[in-house]
């Protein structure tokens, strides 16, 4: 009995030790991490500074020229911000060998994930199924929890529409049901992907060349023209909703303009060419 009870003690003290190595570890890394966070919120503080002042800038007079350098100067800065502050969100979840305690592990400033989300659950269970050190039975002590975003890519499927016509035996009355409306009349292509397309367009900014291209690796080939005609038709179904767009902002009776120089990509030539966006915002003051 007092030889079972000093293993014991010896494997406590070793358990204690290993812990109090973990925390000095740990309390080391969260240095580290504080240092980088400060440098990092220093950074953010001088870009803000940086775009404060260039917006000044750039609505004060100046030429075409250099408002459209100051803007490329406010998107880069604002860009940088974003992207410092995704690492500054990541920073405490970085991985770290040593385990660490679950009350530890929940004091980070991270945003939980979204609980909407679909989530699938795996369980790692260990290979041993008996004590590897006396052979007795295991029981669960904890559970340990940790979680992983993951994306699922878009994938193109064919949906196929079948419209079985019946026949009476008895007067040779056919029926058939009706075909389903289509987004693009006789177009294959379904309203989710006429969706994609145009969002990744004016959302994301993604040209409809390089949408040809990623499609072109998944397995489809569409090309820009097809994808051009496709978006124009899209614009043709939001013509009403341009139409209450454009009425709530005259409605008000004061509205400012603005005319945006872009550079675009001529077709065939190879160079781009200068074209122009005006853009009208109402009043409400």
């Amino acid at each position: 009995m007092d030889t079972s009870l000093a293993h014991k003690n010896a494997r406590l003290r070793a358990l204690l030790q290993t812990q109090q190595d973990t925390i000095r570890q740990m309390a080391e890394y969260n240095r580290l991490l504080s240092q980088r966070v400060a440098a990092y919120a220093s950074e953010i503080n001088r870009l803000k500074a940086l775009v404060t002042k260039q917006q000044r800038m750039q609505f004060g007079k100046s030429s075409e020229k250099p408002r459209a350098k100051t803007e490329r100067q406010i998107q880069e800065a604002q860009e940088r911000i974003s992207a410092l502050q995704e690492e500054m969100a990541e920073t405490p979840g970085e991985q770290y060998a040593p385990a660490q305690p679950s009350a530890l592990r929940q004091s980070s400033s991270r945003k939980p994930l979204p609980a909407s989300l679909p989530r699938e659950t795996r369980v790692i269970r260990p290979e041993e199924e008996c004590c590897p050190a006396c052979g007795g039975e295991l029981r669960i002590l904890g559970n340990y929890v940790s979680e992983q975003l993951e994306l699922i890519s878009s994938a193109f499927k064919v949906i196929e529409t079948q419209r079985p016509q019946l026949a009476c035996c008895r007067c040779d009355h056919i029926v058939q049901a009706p075909e389903p409306s289509k987004s693009i009349a006789r177009s294959y292509a379904g309203a989710g992907l006429l969706a994609h397309i145009v969002t990744r367009k004016y959302a994301d900014h993604l040209p409809l060349y390089r949408q040809s291209e990623i499609y072109r690796r998944q397995g489809v080939e569409l090309s820009r023209a097809t994808l051009r005609r496709w978006t124009g038709a899209v614009a043709e179904l939001l013509e009403p909703l341009y139409g209450v767009l454009r009425q709530y902002v005259l409605m008000p009776g004061k509205v400012h303009a603005d005319d945006i120089p872009v550079l675009v990509r001529d077709p065939g030539s190879g160079k781009p060419r200068s074209a122009r966006l005006w853009v009208y915002v109402r009043d409400d003051r």
